[in-house]
């Protein structure tokens, strides 16, 4: 199984819990870690961590001479780094023999085994992914600025299932670079964007369990809408439904002080096994402030936004 994941010095820690999770739960797993590059320290951390564990890591140096100059939107996350580009060069950074991967963020926790996702066919599909639902893609204004019809959806990049055949085939690194160039002013979620433009109808939709985002565990689900290309509302209600990768989208993540997902006790269990076992979040006001009660306030503007007056807000600018 090929697993392609993507760090800075700034996230190394979280890419190695992440890597612990997937090692406890998978055998026979070789690690692609693209990176710009890595202290001497952290690469030897991570590399002891993987032999540990029975799995193989590979380490691959992405052009920084080309990503530096990447659009980072003021209005994405702030939590989210240049490194985010880095899966875009994920054809010509793995082995040409390589037909198939798995590429995952790094601010996940894997709870179990892969193979039903690893096995899935993805003939005739550039990639596999999860759906957001489309009211958040609304406020997004996503459809205007990739140009994309709203009844083919807007997936998450954070799982990733990649047939690395068909994107060699169809030249995708080169056509992602091309399409930044032409339509910089026009990305906010950065790669994800890039993604989206370039594959909308190119997608295999996948179970809400290889990317279970905070969106899955609302209360409110039932009131939400989604592309009509998997039924997520019925998928998550079946009692024998199991979340396997978590991905801890929303700030504050389980490493910031006032953490409240639910699953924040399973990025800990890993960290445990990890080179950080010690490490405890500190209480910082400000970035409490920003990172929970404004980014409360922000979500709760967003989901209940039904007359998209954040759209007329943003285009009366």
């Amino acid at each position: 199984m090929n697993i392609v994941l993507a760090t800075d010095d700034n996230f190394v820690q979280h890419c190695g819990v992440a890597m612990v999770s997937i090692l406890r739960n998978n055998k026979n797993t070789t690690f692609y870690l693209l990176t710009e590059g890595l202290t001497a320290e952290n690469e030897k951390i991570l590399k002891s961590l993987v032999t540990d564990n029975g799995g193989n890591l590979v380490i691959s140096l992405v052009p920084s001479d080309i990503v530096k100059y990447f659009p980072m939107s003021k209005m994405a996350s702030s939590h989210i780094s240049i490194a985010t580009y880095y899966r875009l060069f994920v054809t010509s950074l793995l082995p040409e023999t390589i037909d198939k991967a798995i590429y995952l963020d790094c601010d996940m926790v894997v709870r179990g085994s892969l193979d039903d996702l690893w096995e899935t066919d993805l003939d005739g599909y550039a990639l596999g992914a999860v759906y957001q639902n489309l009211e958040w893609s609304d406020n997004e204004g996503s459809w205007s600025r990739l140009d994309i019809p709203r009844e083919y959806g807007y997936f998450n990049a954070g799982t990733l299932l990649l047939n690395l055949k068909y994107l060699r085939e169809n030249k995708f690194q080169e056509k992602a670079i091309e399409f930044i160039n032409e339509h910089f002013e026009n990305i906010v979620s950065h790669d994800q964007d890039v993604l989206n433009a370039m594959f909308y109808d190119r997608v295999k939709p996948l179970s809400c369990k290889w990317n279970f985002t905070p969106l899955f565990m609302q209360n409110n689900l039932d009131d939400l809408n989604f592309p009509t290309q998997y039924d997520y509302k019925y998928e998550i209600n079946n009692t024998s439904f199991t979340p396997i990768i978590i991905h801890f989208v929303s700030k504050p993540k389980p490493w910031q002080y006032g953490c409240s997902n639910k699953y924040t006790t399973e990025y800990y269990k890993y960290l445990e096994m990890t080179y950080w076992k010690d490490f405890k979040p500190e209480f910082n006001f400000m970035m409490f402030v920003k990172d929970v009660v404004i980014q409360s306030v922000k979500m709760y503007i967003k989901r209940h936004d039904k007359h998209h007056i954040i759209d007329y807000i943003k285009k009366g600018r």
